[in-house]
């Protein structure tokens, strides 16, 4: 099922592996991203993680409020210097799964 136009929430992964050497670069620019990425509207978290199994790559997770929100985080200026930054960073290209939320609480 689309999350488009039904009310529910988008979220993405993407796993990213810095170039040997450049591990602190990438955290710098993924915090300023984060930074810029609390105040959109509709951009619910912007999370990152250690990869367990993975030293120095990081796992980023987002959720979005709708589809409209993640489209319109994903041409922010702060999410364009980003990706423009992978190139650079990033010893191969991120691999971003797209994932329609569908929170349900744990039965007690």
């Amino acid at each position: 099922m689309s999350a488009e136009g039904d009310g529910r929430r988008l979220a993405k992964f993407a796993l990213l592996a810095p170039k040997a050497g450049r591990e602190a670069e990438l955290r710098d620019v993924l915090e300023r991203t984060r930074r810029a990425a609390q105040f959109e509207p509709g951009t619910l978290e912007w999370t990152t993680h250690d990869v367990q199994g993975h030293p120095g790559s990081v796992g980023l997770y987002e959720l979005f409020e709708s589809v409209d929100a993640a489209a319109a985080h994903d041409t922010t200026p702060a999410i364009v210097a980003l990706v423009a930054s992978f190139d650079d960073l990033l010893s191969d290209d991120p691999v971003v799964y797209v994932l329609d939320v569908d929170r349900r609480r744990l039965d007690p």
